[in-house]
């Protein structure tokens, strides 16, 4: 038997190595393994995304996250055992103007983005 994980669904950007992007972790000033670390990326995303309708998305497992940033109506989670319909794909029309705002600020590489299928092993 394998371990079932949650399926996680969003348009935006991804990081695809372990820990931040380069240049992210500079902007909270603090190491992935300081004690305030996830206090202040908690904090950053509440102050400096969520007010441009962005979240930041955590994939792969609890203790090796990696990240993405995602358009916060184009998330979605599919927990183990709840499977979920995809009705749309669409993507606002404002969606990447907010998206680049979001990455500069808070000092993400841009690139194109796109839609990511990712899994949570939480």
């Amino acid at each position: 038997m394998g371990t079932s994980t949650d399926g996680l669904l969003w348009w935006g950007l991804c990081s695809n190595e372990e820990g931040l992007p380069e240049g992210f972790g500079e902007v909270l000033g603090l190491e992935p393994d300081h004690e305030d670390f996830y206090d202040h990326l908690n904090e950053l995303e509440e102050e400096d995304l969520k007010p441009l309708g962005v979240t930041l998305v955590r994939h792969c497992s609890d203790g090796c996250e990696m990240y993405g940033l995602a358009i916060e109506s184009t998330e979605m989670t599919a927990w183990r055992g709840d499977p979920k319909v995809v009705t749309s794909l669409d993507v606002p029309p404002d969606a990447e103007e907010r998206l680049r705002k979001a990455a500069e600020k808070i000092g993400w590489p841009w690139a194109e983005p796109k839609w990511w299928l990712a899994s949570w092993l939480g």
